[in-house]
């Protein structure tokens, strides 16, 4: 079993609600060897957090001082949950929102900058849409020191639906919100695939005719550097990944008819 730290010390600075009732977030983060840039991230989230909110953090056997860095938080909404070993992202993450208990659950990467009101705008988006399951938002792109880079819309532009997001995805998790609703039907995410969680997320909900609605707005500045997860992938590398992702909703479908 993993080793789970609920990290439980009252915090310095209390977190005030000031705020109507809202639906209880989880952001889902997954780490490896991140000391350089977690800190930037995770203070960029916990303002935007509630005192009811949490920050769900699996780390995946870092060999730096990743796991320090969260432990020294001493936030009592930060769940982190310590891998013995590398088990790859998709493992981590499955792990992260298989451990998440909010209504609304946030993809996070360890390396990026979330923009202020991200949480709010797309909170309200999901307050204005109750039909709506995914909330997707714009990027900008910033450099290894912060710097600005461009502007880029998932998928350029974002497109939903099974077939389109098959052939080319517009879902970047970091960029992505859901309803715990969701879960039932995307868990387990398929293991040692080319594709990553957020592509099946995206197109396991469209095909069972869950709605998205994309944000126009850049509330994620998603870090380029030369030690990224996700990274352009090969024209052969492409065709792999499309092709296991529709072999695995067929066997997930064939499954769910047993």
């Amino acid at each position: 079993m993993y080793d789970q730290l609920v990290l439980s010390l009252s915090a310095q600075n209390p977190v005030s609600d000031t705020a109507p009732a809202r639906p209880r977030v989880s952001v889902c983060m997954a780490t490896y060897n991140g000391e350089r840039y977690l800190r930037q991230q995770i203070d960029s989230i916990l303002p935007q957090l509630t005192s009811t909110d949490e920050l769900v953090v699996v780390d995946d056997g870092s060999r730096d001082t990743t796991v320090d860095i969260v432990r020294s938080y001493a936030d009592p909404r930060i769940v982190l949950i310590v891998r013995p070993q590398n088990g790859g992202v998709i493992v981590a993450f499955d792990d992260a929102v298989s451990s998440a208990s909010g209504d609304i659950l946030f993809l996070c990467d360890m390396d990026d900058i979330w923009v202020e009101g991200k949480v709010d705008k797309t909170l309200g988006i999901f307050a204005e849409n109750p039909e709506v399951d995914i909330v997707a938002t714009s990027i900008d792109i910033i450099d290894e020191n912060g710097n600005r880079v461009s502007p880029v819309s998932p998928g350029r532009p974002f497109r939903a639906g099974f077939l389109r997001n098959i052939l080319r995805n517009s879902y970047q998790g970091s960029a992505m919100a859901f309803r715990s609703s969701l879960l039932p039907h995307v868990l387990p995410f398929p293991r040692r695939q080319a594709f990553l969680h957020d592509a099946w997320i995206g197109t396991r909900a469209a095909l069972l005719g869950h709605r998205t609605h994309f944000l126009d707005e850049a509330l994620l500045l998603y870090r380029r550097h030369g030690n990224n997860v996700s990274r352009p992938l090969s024209l052969r590398k492409q065709v792999l990944s499309r092709v296991q992702l529709f072999h695995q909703h067929l066997r997930r479908l064939l499954r769910d008819m047993q």
